[in-house]
């Protein structure tokens, strides 16, 4: 813990200091704004958990991926920028390509600087008051970037050298469009009844697949820190996060990539269709084996790989797919999963593939449109960044953004509000749904409630 205080107050190297001055003096004679950006390799390696937890009270992110020996935590935000239209990651993948030229000093990591992390709603509209802070969305140019590449230990800090309009210095206000909204969660009866409703919907022939969520919510639970900790030790193979805007946090441990580029080369994630683990290895076996001959999973996994395949393509220059789906195993879930891969246009980002991409069925439902239309009237409660893409994307383009599942959002002074969806098809069992969301919800209930044991 010593290390990582020392780390998030030490003054940053003479590396910034020289790029901040050749940025004044390339905004000066330019009259632009100029990015000052300076890396670091650090000769002893940090805990990033430890970084997040002595950055409490700033602005602060994590993402954090054990299996991959990856990790980005953002101390501070130098600047920041938020949507204002109606498509937020289509406006995203604009303003990445308009960012101000940037001044980089010092060591290479083996990414592009800048870097920039962020966020965005499920669907962009007024926010209930929890979610005012991160509104549609957010992209955070971090003060201090403590990254872990390959098991090598980077600082990497940014400073913006003039003004420019879209991309100001951070304030990190309240979002503008609040809505009044009821704050309770549904009973089991209630879902029920929603789930019932999408189906009568669904018969009309309004949609094929509706992926409807709910809310539950716990009465005290641990501290940020304390449940990033649970989670990385927990899911080793899944990507946990945090997004803490000085008070309120969004986090969870997502076992679902939304997209990721890497060299100008693409690799997206199908992840739908559920069964639990079993009491042991043969049922495990017998469960996994059952999950890919269920027909009513299969239908769901396969709706949700075409409709990838699809939107897709515009931006790569082609595609592959698996040939068949695979079983990926979590702590309490098995999931039917299946990659699409392949190399980017020239021009494009990986926040261009985000945009075409969500929300994928998994997440939203077939049409998309229609299903966001039946979302709405349904759930009752605003998902926020629940089901939205969150990561990060380098100066190149590249980088990572997952969907934002098994997560839950943190508010001092308030209760925990967890999430979960189940995709509704025609011939969808609400008692069934209602107890996959409830194995969905166990992941976050364990990480956030107290126990007799530290994380």
């Amino acid at each position: 813990m010593t290390l990582a205080r020392d780390l998030v107050g030490a003054t940053p190297a003479d590396a910034l200091r020289a790029a901040v001055g050749d940025a004044r003096r390339a905004s000066g004679s330019s009259g632009a704004p100029v990015l000052a950006v300076a890396a670091e390799r650090l000769s002893e390696a940090f805990d990033p958990l430890e970084v997040f937890r002595a950055a409490s009270g700033f602005v602060r992110a994590a993402f954090i991926q054990p299996d991959r020996r990856f990790a980005l935590v953002a101390v501070g935000a130098e600047a920041a920028w938020r949507p204002a239209g109606s498509s937020p990651l289509a406006e995203a993948a604009d303003f990445r390509r308009a960012l101000p030229p940037a001044v980089v000093a010092g060591d290479r990591p083996p990414i592009a600087l800048p870097v920039m992390l962020g966020g965005f709603a499920f669907q962009p509209g007024p926010r209930a008051p929890h979610w005012s802070k991160f509104g549609d969305g957010l992209l955070i140019l971090p003060r201090a970037l403590f990254a872990v590449l390959d098991g090598t230990c980077w600082r990497i800090d940014a400073r913006l050298v003039g003004e420019t309009e879209a991309f100001a210095a951070a304030r990190i206000s309240e979002s503008s469009r609040v809505a009044a909204v009821a704050d309770r969660m549904a009973t089991k009866a209630e879902w029920a009844g929603a789930v019932l409703r999408v189906l009568e919907r669904i018969a009309d022939g309004e949609a094929e697949k509706v992926v409807l969520a709910r809310e539950a919510q716990l009465e005290d639970s641990r501290p940020p820190e304390d449940a990033l900790a649970v989670l990385v030790e927990r899911f080793p193979s899944c990507t946990s996060f945090a997004f803490d805007l000085a008070g309120p946090c969004f986090l969870g441990a997502t076992p679902e990539r939304l997209a990721a580029v890497r060299d100008g080369v693409a690799e997206v994630m199908a992840l739908a269709g559920t069964t639990r683990r079993g009491a042991t290895e043969a049922e495990d076996a017998e469960l996994a084996a059952r999950l890919l001959t269920d027909r009513k999973e299969r239908a769901e996994h396969a709706y949700v790989v075409n409709a990838i395949r699809d939107a897709i393509g515009p931006v790569l220059l082609e595609a592959s797919v698996d040939p068949e789906p695979h079983v990926v195993r979590l702590p309490h879930l098995q999931h039917l999963r299946t990659f699409v891969r392949g190399p980017m246009r020239p021009g494009r980002t990986l926040l261009d593939l985000a945009a075409r991409l969500h929300p994928t069925p998994a997440v939203g439902g077939i049409p998309r449109s229609a299903a966001a239309a039946i979302i709405r009237d349904a759930e009752g409660f605003d998902r926020g960044w629940y089901a939205g893409p969150l990561g990060w994307v380098d100066a190149r383009g590249d980088g990572e953004f997952v969907v934002a599942l098994r997560s839950a959002l943190l508010v001092p002074g308030e209760r925990a509000r967890l999430f979960a969806g189940c995709g509704i098809v025609a011939r969808s069992d609400p008692e069934r749904e209602y107890e996959e969301s409830e194995l969905k919800l166990e992941a976050m209930r364990s990480a956030l409630e107290w126990r007799s044991t530290s994380p």
